[in-house]
């Protein structure tokens, strides 16, 4: 098994835990309505464990995966304490996921990962997604950012948690056209699209072309 080089944010775990678990509810609950029971589930930066816990109660199989060992210690001891053991924590990389897990899963969920990395490990990302599972479910910032209060708080907290670095990956996402504009540059199809009540998060699911 491969090793990924371990990556640190000062918010992961705790604190993470605490203010955005409660603020992504929604679009927890939005990728798990999409999502069949019995399904198998990859959970790429899984986090907290926060959606492989609610998945864990329809899916036959989820396996949750982050670089971030702080966030992977939460999710472990979340997952100990609610006793599911159709659930597994790993440490990897989403770029490389495929020399971590063998697929084929149902499917793959990244959620607001590609807006907190480069254009490049985006495309890798999805590559790596569309070998391991049939369908891939992506959850991130609608681009443009709409301009009510929560389309303001995002973009103010991007600037404030990730620091300048971070909202310069995050203002080339936005400036790219968010989701569908990553989708249509890798010739990805759109399967679906849906958008939360507020019109901050958009959400989309595609698949590798061939399997459509």
């Amino acid at each position: 098994m491969p090793e990924a080089t371990p990556r640190h944010r000062w918010y992961d775990g705790l604190l993470y835990a605490w203010f955005y678990d409660p603020v992504e509810a929604e679009k927890r609950r939005l990728i798990a309505e999409w999502i069949p029971p019995g399904s198998t589930v990859l959970d790429l930066c899984a986090g907290t464990g926060a959606l492989a816990m609610e998945l864990a109660q329809k899916c036959s199989r989820v396996v949750g995966m982050d670089i971030s060992p702080r966030m992977l210690a939460w999710a472990r001891a979340r997952n100990e304490k609610a006793g599911h053991s159709n659930v597994t924590f790993l440490h990897g990389d989403s770029t490389r996921a495929g020399r971590f897990v063998e697929g084929p899963f149902d499917f793959a969920v990244a959620s607001l990962l590609m807006h907190e990395i480069r254009e490049e490990e985006r495309a890798l990302v999805l590559s790596e997604a569309c070998k391991v599972a049939r369908r891939v479910i992506l959850a991130d910032f609608t681009a443009p950012p709409p301009s009510n209060l929560r389309g303001i708080m995002n973009h103010w907290m991007e600037l404030f948690f990730g620091g300048p670095a971070n909202f310069r990956v995050y203002s080339h996402y936005l400036e790219h056209g968010g989701l569908p504009g990553l989708l249509e540059r890798l010739g990805l199809p759109v399967l679906d699209l849906a958008r939360d009540r507020h019109g901050a998060c958009t959400f989309v699911m595609t698949a590798a072309p061939q399997t459509v």
